[in-house]
């Protein structure tokens, strides 16, 4: 529907009062494209006049850089044809169609010096006393515009940090770590973002001794990656600090270790763990929690057994409250360590993974390789979750025993 105007700035001076104090352009173009009228927020925005603006195009008004540096006419520059301003005006004018929130990114030239504006505009096709005209109303979103720019490129930014801190936490989980006759392992590892605060490893200890842990920061993101890597890193020293005397690196030793180094006063925050410690000699096993999901001890032709020595999570000040258990192992046992964030993940139906599907998975593959038994379980829970994704970092990571007769080297994914 057109809108009837009547003389605006003759006849009506408190639409025209209106029309200056908004803080949008506001300007009528004739059917030839050339400016009629303009409000006082255009002439701020573009330096221009009443009296030496009345019927100039709107790049002659402007000061249109590509008008001025060429010399040429507004409508006649190497560039009009892709202005999208002026295609809006054609489209207006012959469609008598409007055209809404159009952006437009366009250089003035303002008092002798080129500008780069970043505006917005809207088209209405008018009628003023029988002669068909055109509304154009400009917002200028320049600091919108250079503000969300500059958020982008601190977000390029941050993702490129947050990248290369994704791969730094990578060289913490065991990727081709030592080889022994008597032990293998696989994993999987998937953070609910870039990077996340699970983490695991193998320590060896000795010739015949070596420990596994997993650890699980609370949350996620970039506080808990620090907390994971710090933690990762006092182990390493203290392994290396401890190097001849393996019988101390037992949960119960290490846990009250961390839960010195690691108070929630110092770090406003708390992680748990289970470390295993196995003796290949004697095939034993050592097994300890601080507030971390169980560990499963898997055997060929028998259920799997839910091993929860527990504890409370290191940071809370209760380390001296830390149990630990002994369990012989047999040649082919593996153990398995996980974070909740596999068997909590929300499937695309509703519920979560849940511990007895992961065990049902897990007992199924136990005539599989490990490293096969590892990926069946990370693509069902791929499968259940769907493109939902994962709410928390998911960590699984499953330990073969050998025995010291098996000879076979181990074979890192």
């Amino acid at each position: 529907m057109k809108t009837l105007f009547g003389n605006l700035r003759e006849s009506n001076d408190f639409l025209n009062l209106l029309l200056d104090n908004i803080d949008a352009a506001v300007l009528i173009a004739d059917e030839d494209l050339r400016v009629q009228q303009f409000n006082k927020t255009f002439e701020y925005l573009f330096d221009a006049s009443q009296e030496r603006g009345s019927g100039d195009a709107f790049g002659s008004l402007t000061g249109c850089k590509h008008q001025v540096e060429e010399g040429a006419a507004c409508g006649l520059t190497s560039r009009c044809h892709a202005c999208a301003l002026r295609l809006a005006l054609v489209k207006t004018m012959l469609e008598q169609a409007p055209v809404d929130r159009q952006n437009l990114e366009k250089t003035f030239y303002l008092r002798g010096l080129p500008i780069t504006r970043h505006l917005q505009f809207s088209t209405r096709p008018i009628s003023y006393q029988g002669r068909s005209m055109i509304l154009i109303i400009i917002h200028d979103v320049t600091y919108l515009e250079l503000a969300r720019r500059d958020l982008l490129e601190k977000q390029r930014l941050l993702d490129q940090d947050l990248a290369a801190a994704a791969g730094i936490q990578r060289t913490l989980l065991p990727e081709n770590g030592p080889r022994l006759p008597f032990a293998g392992a696989a994993w999987a590892f998937e953070p609910s973002g870039r990077i996340g605060g699970d983490v695991f490893n193998i320590h060896f200890q000795n010739q015949d001794t070596f420990a596994a842990y997993m650890m699980d920061v609370c949350g996620h993101g970039v506080t808990a990656a620090l907390i994971s890597v710090a933690v990762s890193q006092f182990l390493q020293t203290l392994r290396a600090r401890y190097a001849q005397r393996p019988e101390w690196f037992t949960p119960k030793n290490v846990f009250a270790r961390l839960e010195e180094t690691f108070p929630f006063e110092r770090f406003d925050s708390f992680f748990s763990m289970a470390y295993v410690r196995i003796d290949a000699e004697r095939g034993a096993l050592v097994h300890g929690l601080a507030g971390h999901p169980p560990v499963f001890l898997l055997r060929k032709g028998a259920p799997a057994r839910v091993l929860a020595a527990r504890g409370p999570v290191i940071g809370t000040g209760f380390g001296a409250s830390h149990a630990e258990e002994s369990e012989p192992l047999e040649p082919g046992d593996r153990i398995v360590l996980h974070t909740d964030g596999l068997t909590e993940a929300l499937g695309s139906g509703g519920g979560s993974f849940g511990q007895a599907k992961l065990l049902e998975i897990l007992e199924q593959g136990m005539d599989l390789d490990n490293a096969e038994m590892v990926r069946r379980v990370n693509a069902a829970l791929r499968e259940f979750t769907g493109e939902g994704g994962l709410a928390d970092d998911m960590s699984l990571f499953s330990v073969e025993y050998f025995g010291l007769s098996r000879g076979r080297h181990n074979e890192w994914m």
